[in-house]
């Protein structure tokens, strides 16, 4: 069975494009440069390595079978970084079975990680849409004092709307926008007097911003503006091991080709799929100092293993480390670095470490 791996595909598939030299991710001090200025004769190679499909990064290597179940065809396209945070790079790597019992246990879990919602939160002005995606349908909560905080959710055109719901004090809490009907027919049935209903319903047209209103035992009315809510979290994880090893794996993957079907890597994927607990697989999660608008994924082969880092919105590290696999000298050197840049949807790739760190990177 022969082996073909993000290298060679790289090397010898795709048509010419211009290298990327931006200083968020490079220590030169110029940009635009030939791919020559660094002296990398690779580099010449390399330039048919970038594709263009409709505006998504597409990986277009066949696999044999399924990266998980080794069965069935890996006719789907599986987004390295998951698509709700604004990853683009894609791999016909799963079936469509795998990819969606992996996207619905695992991937979903991205969308309610309580620092992924902070990260997008601090970025929502250069990533608006990313911000509406992953924020979409979540839970708000409005202080309210010496009391239990009325829960919100974000609707559409990032309208925040009161949950209706019950409080302790067993009145129903409604937003006063656009319930104002609902709200008069239920105090129709509590209230005999029709003027004092329409009194009730005056007080909540005049209520001015940030303000709860009791108007009976059973009926709460709340205007709080969106500058008091923060973000609910009770209901959020953080991302666990497996979902930081799916996304590790798959990338390297990437770059062994068929030899990810090793039956020595068959702990890995027991441990993804089943949560089998394998002490062959070592995962760590860190944090940077700033937010920014990018991700990146990359490889640093060592002696007895091999270490994949995911940086997302450069702020959230985690370092998947698979114990006792090692890398030949040839896979070594094409430790590949994958670059998502959100903001202005492009997926770059340097060849290597090295070419990462002078900024030569390819617009996928």
């Amino acid at each position: 069975m022969g082996n073909s791996s993000l290298a060679s595909v790289i090397r010898f598939t795709y048509s010419p494009v211009d290298v990327l030299c931006t200083q968020e991710l490079c220590s030169c001090e110029t940009s635009g440069h030939s791919p020559d200025e660094h002296g990398n004769e690779d580099l010449a190679c390399i330039m048919n390595g970038i594709l263009h499909i409709r505006d998504m990064a597409k990986f277009e290597y066949t696999f044999e079978k399924c990266l998980f179940c080794l069965k069935d065809d890996p006719d789907s396209w599986e987004h390295i970084i998951p698509e709700s945070i604004g990853g683009q790079f894609q791999a016909k790597i799963l079936c469509k079975r795998c990819n969606s019992t992996l996207g619905s246990q695992l991937i979903s879990k991205v969308k309610t990680d309580p620092s992924i919602r902070f990260a997008v939160r601090q970025l929502r002005g250069k990533l608006p849409d990313i911000h509406e995606r992953i924020e979409k349908h979540q839970s708000y909560e409005a202080p309210v004092k010496d009391q239990e905080p009325i829960k919100h959710v974000l609707g559409r055109r990032d309208r925040i709307k009161v949950i209706v719901s019950k409080r302790k004090d067993g009145s129903i809490v409604f937003d006063k926008k656009g319930n104002l009907k609902h709200i008069e027919a239920i105090l129709q049935k509590q209230v005999a007097d029709e003027n004092v209903v329409k009194q009730m319903l005056q007080t909540v047209s005049d209520m001015r911003p940030n303000r709860l209103l009791h108007l009976t035992p059973g009926v709460t009315v709340s205007n709080v503006g969106t500058d008091v809510l923060f973000q609910d979290f009770s209901e959020g994880e953080f991302l666990n091991d497996r979902v930081m090893t799916l996304m590790a794996f798959e990338y390297l993957s990437l770059l062994l080709g068929d030899m990810a079907y090793m039956p020595e890597l068959d702990h890995v994927r027991d441990f993804v799929v089943d949560g089998k607990i394998t002490p062959l697989v070592s995962t760590e999660r860190f944090t940077a100092r700033h937010y920014k608008t990018w991700h990146k994924v990359y490889i640093k082969p060592k002696d007895d293993m091999v270490t994949v880092v995911v940086m997302l919105f450069h702020y959230i590290v985690f370092k998947v480390s698979f114990l006792g696999f090692v890398l030949g000298p040839s896979l070594a050197s094409n430790d590949h670095v994958l670059v998502e840049d959100i903001e202005n949807s492009q997926s770059l790739i340097a060849i290597n470490s090295k070419e990462a760190e002078l900024g030569n990177y390819y617009v996928m």
